[in-house]
């Protein structure tokens, strides 16, 4: 079994629940508030893994509690402090906060009106020493949380990771493709127009587990850019949310492509165009590059392709159809590329294009 290690964002989080929920009983103590354990609790509830999630977690968890003691009110006034009307209290109180939309505060909620419950009273005096815990518990959590690591250097640094593995996997179907030098390579003669070969097994296996790999990587990548936007109140980083769904995007049609290259039992001469066309998208493969001029390529060798001789037998026929779909695969991955820089702002050129030029140099 694998063991699991803690990251510095989480070891980061430990050390404020601890001690921001040390701090919140301490400060609770010193107003004299009773059940000041329950600040501390309420500081842990608080402090969540980004600042937007945590003011948002906040907001409604002030809504909660203002239903809550106006639910709590109404049925202990007139029913009694039971653990009957408890019951009833928690059948009005969670079906109004999955109503509303603030099941956040159910929990911490269910506590603080469990001490009106305890005390038998909800005197005015009472209600404002819950107000005083809830309030020190969730302001302590978010302040704490105001500082949070800027990852935006992580996120970058992914950028640039990300476009690497697509190089050299792009690559990679290339050399499969290539008929030409695959052919000079097993034989030691020189071909002008290349014959066809099998495919290469070993290389495309290969492949598969780098696609596996960069698949993974993707994920992780947009996990961590979803945190920076998360913890960026004053500027919008969505951008990179964006990227990396883009990229993930083509993963899918790379994976469609090796799909259908292991379809493949020959790989016939017209692949060596196909292979010049990769090896050039490697070549322009960048977070800038609009795709453009690459797609109108790609579309002219499709007309040359249609314009090859007919197959002269089934096996070639199948090959070359296998082929012409892998080309529909590629143009589907510029087309992709293509949609995404046109939705780019110029304001997100200026900013997000400039750093990750800088990052990359």
């Amino acid at each position: 079994m694998k063991k699991r290690t803690l990251n510095t964002s989480t070891w980061l989080k430990i050390i404020k629940i601890a001690a921001g929920s040390c701090l919140a009983i301490i400060l609770a103590d010193l107003l004299g508030l009773s059940y000041s354990a329950s600040a501390g609790i309420i500081t842990l509830l608080s402090i969540q893994d980004t600042k937007k999630e945590t003011l948002k977690v906040a907001t409604k968890r002030f809504a909660a509690f203002a239903t809550a003691v106006l639910i709590a009110l109404i049925i202990f006034q007139s029913l009694g402090y039971h653990p009957v009307t408890f019951g009833l209290f928690l059948l009005f109180f969670v079906t109004a906060s999955y109503l509303f939309h603030i099941t956040e505060g159910i929990p911490m909620c269910s506590v603080l009106v469990s001490h009106f419950l305890i005390e038998q009273n909800m005197s005015l005096a009472f209600i404002g020493n819950e107000v005083a815990i809830l309030g020190i518990g969730i302001i302590i959590g978010v302040i704490l949380n105001l500082y949070m690591p800027d990852n935006t250097g992580a996120v970058l640094k992914d950028i640039v990771l990300v476009e690497e593995e697509v190089k050299d996997i792009l690559k990679d179907i290339a050399a499969v493709l290539r008929v030409k030098n695959r052919k000079e390579q097993e034989d030691g003669s020189k071909q002008e127009d290349g014959n066809e070969v099998t495919p290469d097994q070993e290389k495309m296996q290969e492949l598969d587990h780098m696609l596996s790999s960069l698949e993974e990587h993707l994920n992780l990548a947009q996990k961590q850019a979803y945190e920076n936007m998360n913890n960026t109140l004053l500027t919008d980083t969505r951008y990179y949310i964006g990227y990396f769904t883009m990229r993930k995007e083509q993963v899918l049609m790379l994976k469609q492509t090796l799909a259908d290259m292991k379809q493949l039992k020959l790989i016939p001469k017209q692949a060596n165009p196909l292979a010049y066309m990769m090896d050039k998208i490697k070549e322009q493969f960048r977070e800038s590059n609009n795709a453009r001029e690459l797609i109108k390529e790609l579309n002219r060798m499709k007309e040359l392709f249609k314009e090859e001789p007919v197959p002269a037998t089934r096996e070639e026929f199948e090959n070359r159809a296998i082929l012409y779909g892998i080309m529909n695969n590629i143009e589907s991955f510029l087309v992709i590329k293509r949609d995404f820089v046109d939705s780019v702002t110029e304001s997100q050129i200026e900013r997000f294009w400039k750093r990750s030029k800088k990052t990359k140099q």
